[in-house]
């Protein structure tokens, strides 16, 4: 088999492929790793509106399984453990309120810490998921809780699932 050499004795071409792969990655790379903002940080989580957020609270004492989901227009759809479904719509300022919380560097710091230790074990796992983001913790009630998941699930639980 013949193969054309170039001046440095490679392969003709396979310097070309090597670069246009490399570019590939790069701009691979570089879509992975978030859009930077002016201030040369990286956004973390959803943009506000562009995605559902899902309310999973599972097990517990008196065992619960709610699964809920609002939408960007404040739609929002609550399964719970009997499987019945109720659906609804939540206000413009409550809408704003929640997607305000999840869109926030707090909540995907909350995100971004492990999940603690079980501290008590008569109460329900948390996980609240909006795009990428995603914030699991055990709801003791306690210090060990994450504050701002907190205040979503409160929101949640006094809109939504009372």
């Amino acid at each position: 088999m013949q193969r054309n050499l170039d001046a440095d004795g490679c392969v003709a071409g396979g310097m070309r492929r090597l670069r246009a792969a490399s570019a590939l990655a790069a701009a691979l790379l570089i879509a992975l790793t978030g859009c930077a903002r002016s201030d040369g940080t990286t956004s973390a989580g959803p943009s506000a509106g562009t995605v559902s957020i899902v309310v999973d609270r599972v097990g517990g004492n008196v065992p619960v399984n709610d699964h809920v989901v609002v939408n960007p227009d404040g739609s929002w759809t609550a399964t719970n453990n009997a499987g019945q479904s109720r659906s609804g719509q939540l206000s413009a300022e409550q809408t704003t309120a929640v997607y305000k919380i999840v869109t926030s560097p707090a909540f995907a710091s909350e995100a971004a810490q492990p999940t603690g230790a079980q501290r008590c074990i008569d109460a329900p796992t948390v996980m609240i998921t909006a795009g990428n983001t995603k914030v699991t913790f055990v709801d003791c009630m306690d210090s060990s809780t994450p504050p701002n998941a907190a205040q979503l699930l409160h929101v949640v639980q006094e809109k939504i699932l009372a």
